[in-house]
């Protein structure tokens, strides 16, 4: 079975909106909607979750 059969496609869909809804988007939604993104299109997202996991930590509620 291939990886993109097993997401749910609503929740891509979901993913994809948050990501390209206006406004500001905070690191955890990031985190989110890449995760969901990267079981999907591995080679696209991956690099983009990454760097949001970093920002994740750079937050303020991590000490």
């Amino acid at each position: 079975m291939n990886p993109a059969e097993r997401v749910d496609q609503d929740d891509v869909l979901r993913a994809r909106s948050i990501l390209l809804g206006s406004g500001y988007l905070s690191v955890d939604r990031q985190v989110e909607a890449y995760r969901v993104l990267a079981e999907v299109s591995p080679m696209a997202y991956l690099p983009k979750l990454a760097e949001a996991l970093v920002g994740l930590r750079r937050g303020p509620l991590v000490r």
